[in-house]
């Protein structure tokens, strides 16, 4: 385990969310049959800002 989450409880309520969030975005990522996994590589990597791949990651 992550050093730094070994005391999750005492972090800030909005960083245990994104923590959570990205934990569950992650698993699905790693759900999607190979092809599709690249396909979502392909798309961001044609991104050319930060916001570009926020508004891509909405849809």
């Amino acid at each position: 385990m992550l050093k730094c989450l070994k005391n999750f409880d005492t972090l800030p309520a909005q960083m245990k969310k994104q923590i959570i969030d990205n934990s569950k975005d992650m698993n699905a990522f790693y759900t999607l049959p190979l092809e599709q996994r690249q396909g979502v590589l392909d798309r961001i990597a044609s991104l050319n800002t930060e916001a570009e791949i926020r508004a891509y990651l909405k849809k």
